[in-house]
Parts: C-alpha cells; sequence; structure tokens
C-alpha cells in the first residue's frame, strides 16, 4: 500500500458465476488462516465470468470473510505405499 503495508492477494477465477466453488491447496489455507491469526492483510479476490468481458465481475474478501461467508470441505488425503525401485 502507499503505507508500506503488505498485502497478500489470492485470485479464484472461474468461467461462471460466483455461486460456483473455488479451491485452495492446504498450503493455500493454511497460509490464510496464519495471515488473519497474525493481523497480516490477505485478500482473496474472486473474478467470474473471466471470459465474458461484459458480465465480469470481481469481490474481494478478507482472510475473515472467506472462513465466515464459505463453507469449506477438506478432502482427505490417501496415502498408499511407493514401490520399491531395484
Amino acid at each position: 500500500t502507499e503505507t508500506g503495508e503488505w498485502i497478500y492477494i489470492e485470485v479464484q477465477a472461474c468461467k461462471g458465476s460466483m455461486n460456483e466453488p473455488f479451491y485452495m491447496s492446504a498450503a493455500e489455507y493454511l497460509f490464510l488462516q496464519n495471515c488473519l491469526h497474525d493481523g497480516v492483510r490477505y485478500e482473496l479476490h474472486r473474478v467470474c465470468f473471466v471470459n465474458d468481458p461484459v458480465n465480469r465481475e470481481r469481490i474481494i474478501y478478507s482472510a475473515r470473510d472467506v472462513l465466515e461467508k464459505f463453507d469449506c470441505q477438506i478432502n482427505n488425503y490417501q496415502f498408499t505405499p511407493k514401490k520399491e525401485v531395484a
């Protein structure tokens, strides 16, 4: 910013509407939570209808907004043994 404050920005774009889900990696989600905890400015920019200049829209959410306005479903990670290399 003009005052020297850092802003971390995550951009999530889609071809459809704001009602479509978006995805984050575990590392991105942890980073969002750490920004909120540490008082670091974080913004999620949702850009929808990216291929349609007439209907394109953007909404900016803070880290707190993301946690309060969206349901997060964390997927399970499946671990299988590695094949031994001869």
